[in-house]
């Protein structure tokens, strides 16, 4: 019977014809299968994120729609931190901060105590590169030692707030760059990010002819050029802790450029899952 139905020519095209489209549905499945669902990226986030990215319809190749995801899940998190999450700050696990006045607010008020800080008030790209030293785990010791006595996974550089009146940009940008090379040298393993200067208040802005929101821009294009340059990554830190103007939030400072505890919280609620 099986043979009679193999020699009506019309069933053994429709036969055919339906063996093609399966073919092809295997065809466009497997190549969604490896193409994936999400990115890469998948590996590195917890699963609610994960639900979360599949829900918006997010498929692998659209990598700034994951991006986005990621920046909006990072956002919410910093707008409302879970300060009882005893992994909210997993990913700066072996991670050393390098920076000025502000990262010493996120060392005292950020709840951060699985990292190391090189940072101090007025400290700038030029006094780390002369060895100035800091207190570091209750030593006395220049980021070039520290470098070398540590081993870390991430490095975090946020300089440049008190390098905005140098005349020289060039020298700046030249002295940042010895920098990374520095710490790309002394830790080869170790991611490298660059962080963004966030902005100062529009008071602080509008009165201010050096620490105001242009020149903070220019130099985030000049750091943005240079970690392209040098193949490190750059972080924007700046989300929320701005206002809808651009500007660092009034509520979140007390003179204008630095912020208060609650929002030292929310910068590094957010830099912790950008940088995951």
């Amino acid at each position: 019977m099986l043979d009679v139905f193999f020699e009506n020519r019309f069933n053994a095209r429709y036969i055919m014809l339906i063996l093609l489209v399966v073919i092809l549905l295997f065809a466009v499945i497997a190549r969604y299968h490896g193409m994936g669902v999400v990115n890469q990226q998948e590996e590195q986030l917890p699963d609610f994120v994960m639900n979360k990215v599949l829900e918006e319809g997010v498929t692998k190749g659209a990598g700034t729609g994951i991006d986005s995801m990621i920046l909006k899940w990072a956002l919410a998190a910093a707008e409302h931190p879970d300060e009882s999450d005893a992994h909210r700050f997993d990913s700066f696990e072996g991670a050393l901060f390098v920076g000025d006045s502000r990262t010493e607010g996120m060392k005292f008020y950020s709840g951060v105590d699985n990292a190391d800080f090189f940072s101090g008030k007025s400290m700038n790209v030029s006094k780390v590169l002369k060895g100035e030293t800091v207190n570091v785990g209750g030593q006395e010791l220049s980021l070039q030692d520290l470098l070398k006595k540590k081993t870390y996974n991430k490095v975090y550089i946020s300089l440049g707030l008190n390098e905005l009146g140098w005349t020289s940009k060039d020298s700046f940008v030249e002295s940042y760059g010895t920098l990374i090379d520095q710490v790309k040298e002394a830790q080869p393993d170790a991611e490298v990010f660059v962080q963004l200067l966030f902005p100062v208040s529009s008071k602080k802005s509008a009165s201010d002819k050096v620490f105001n929101n242009a020149n903070i821009k220019a130099c985030n294009d000049r750091l943005t050029k240079l970690a392209e340059d040098k193949d490190v990554k750059v972080l924007d830190p700046s989300p929320p802790l701005v206002d809808t103007t651009g500007a660092l939030k009034m509520e979140a400072t007390s003179d204008g450029v630095h912020i208060n505890s609650d929002y030292c919280v929310k910068w590094a609620f957010y830099l912790a899952r950008i940088s995951m």
